[in-house]
């Protein structure tokens, strides 16, 4: 595996025309950042977004980064690559993880959330046991292509074994359109196709328990059924 992970194999050829992005773990916080490609190089982005879906969300994720000055240099491209091999990899040193986070991954239909929303819980609790017990008491968003939002409890969500899924809503029409996990006393997040943000604070029209249909979400929501930008 490790002479695969070269960035001539693994980076396209365009790399110098073109915003790269992703994540690494550090060693020396016991976490995973978001990270730019920077020529032959990896710098830590967390001073412009702590988590990758955070980053996408931004109104100009692009723009955020190229304007961002003196972004801690990580290592080069070559030595985070070759240390990404599992079973192969030096856990003191810092090596490459699976580009997405926080957002929830969807094929024909069914979302994969079990793996996905501890991997939440890592991002955000960092290790702290504490955090983490408040990041598991958090309320689920979701939205359907038919744009009926429904919020819940997360802790209705099945527990199943770490890296397999479980479906997170069905719905008679369509699919899942997207979903987020939130703090009930912080409200509901969402960016709209201008890069407003907005808040809703008055959940219980959307309150209820797994498996409900839900109810159309407010005037002004993306018509795209997103909460915030997403990159296809």
């Amino acid at each position: 595996m490790r002479e695969r992970l070269t960035p001539d194999a693994c980076l396209p050829q365009d790399r110098g025309r073109a915003a790269l992005v992703g994540r690494a773990w550090l060693p020396r916080i016991a976490g995973p950042v978001p990270v730019q490609i920077d020529g032959d190089d990896v710098r830590d982005l967390s001073a412009v977004a702590r988590t990758a879906s955070q980053l996408l969300e931004l109104p100009d994720p692009v723009e955020r980064i190229r304007a961002a000055t003196a972004l801690p240099r990580l290592g080069s491209v070559a030595d985070l690559l070759a240390n990404s091999a599992a079973g192969e990899r030096d856990d003191a040193a810092p090596y490459l993880l699976a580009p997405c986070d926080l957002q929830a991954i969807k094929a024909s239909g069914v979302t994969f959330v079990a793996s996905t929303l501890e991997r939440v819980i890592e991002e955000q609790a960092r290790g702290d046991p504490a955090r983490a017990e408040a990041v598991r008491s958090a309320i689920v968003a979701v939205i359907g292509d038919n744009r009926k939002l429904l919020l819940f409890p997360q802790k209705e969500l099945p527990e199943m074994p770490r890296g397999k899924g479980v479906r997170l809503q069905r719905y008679k029409d369509g699919g899942l359109a997207d979903a987020k996990t939130f703090k009930k006393k912080e409200g509901l997040p969402y960016t709209d196709a201008a890069g407003r943000s907005f808040v809703i604070t008055e959940l219980r029209d959307w309150w209820g328990t797994r498996a409900q249909a839900g109810r159309l979400p407010p005037k002004g929501f993306p018509k795209s059924g997103k909460f915030g930008p997403h990159f296809d």
